[in-house]
């Protein structure tokens, strides 16, 4: 199970693993990502937002 922050900016904040694979996401990615900042607590849901905003970059 993923532990849940209240949002991105915790997320980045206190796990570091997080905060490595965001910060080797492309720009237009990790812009991308952060427009649904307050839906993404988890490891999970942030790997989940990268993956459907690099499919929605390829249409």
């Amino acid at each position: 199970m993923y532990k849940q922050y209240s949002d991105l900016s915790n997320l980045l904040l206190h796990n570091e693993r997080a905060k490595h694979f965001y910060d080797s996401l492309e720009v237009p990615i990790q812009v991308a990502i952060t427009t649904q900042e307050k839906d993404i607590c988890s490891m999970k849901q942030l790997r989940d937002a990268a993956v459907n905003a690099m499919h929605i970059g390829k249409e």
